[in-house]
């Protein structure tokens, strides 16, 4: 099990697992939701800011929404590009996007389940990571191509990058609270803080996490770096100063 989401209220946290199955705990460790796929296994989740709708996403192209309260599907999104590895929502809960095997960031609009405009192009590998940042206008993408890409996802044009500076795999991005900076993690667990504007690193950490790598955020206050691993089915937490 993977655990890759907080809910918006930080009470809930989703895992994704083998044979399609999305787990929703409560910090005291208790189940409180499951969600059964159909597909062979599923890669991300991601929680809609009112806490209210969880994107999950598959190995086998699709994404699922679903009610966290009822646990009834309430859309399939036909993804395409093959596997998808992340899903994000932006802040206002209305648009989706998600990160596939073809190098591509779709985006989706929530309520019609529909795509909005192309895909963006421009990773020469799969696309592991993407976030919103916190005005909405900007979306960072990262890849295992060791890049990372700040897009308009409205035009679809890139407006920076690409970010250079990992030399694995990066398999997690954020924006800080005010979105001035990123924050990425690669594989091996180096955590590269970036100057979103000018794509500068700020600062370098080997976070020692070992396993896979699963998630990077900031903190509220903006002041740490919160980096994840998972090691032998237990999830392990670093805070760095940031």
């Amino acid at each position: 099990m993977s655990f890759t989401d907080f809910s918006p209220a930080g009470g809930v946290l989703g895992g994704v697992g083998a044979h399609g199955t999305v787990r929703l705990w409560d910090l005291s460790g208790n189940q409180v939701r499951t969600f059964e796929t159909g597909a062979s296994s599923t890669t991300s989740v991601a929680f809609s800011p009112d806490g209210r709708s969880v994107a999950i996403a598959a190995n086998d192209s699709s994404i699922r929404l679903w009610d966290t309260t009822t646990g009834q599907a309430s859309a399939v999104l036909d993804a395409v590009g093959g596997p998808v590895f992340a899903v994000a929502f932006s802040t206002d809960g209305h648009v989706l996007a998600s990160a596939s095997a073809d190098g591509a960031v779709r985006i989706w609009d929530v309520l019609t389940a529909q795509l909005i405009g192309v895909p963006l192009t421009g990773h020469v590998s799969q696309v592991t990571s993407v976030a919103f940042s916190p005005d909405g206008n900007r979306l960072a993408s990262a890849s295992a191509d060791h890049t990372v890409r700040i897009w308009d996802w409205r035009t679809g044009y890139a407006i920076d990058g690409p970010f250079i500076g990992h030399n694995e795999s990066v398999a997690a991005v954020a924006f800080s609270p005010d979105g001035h900076r990123l924050a990425t993690i690669d594989i091996v667990g180096v955590v590269i803080e970036w100057d979103a504007a000018t794509g500068r690193p700020i600062r370098v950490t080997d976070t020692g996490l070992e396993g896979r790598v699963a998630s990077v955020a900031f903190s509220p206050d903006g002041k740490t770096i919160r980096a994840t691993g998972n090691q032998d089915s237990t999830l392990r937490l670093k805070e760095l100063k940031a």
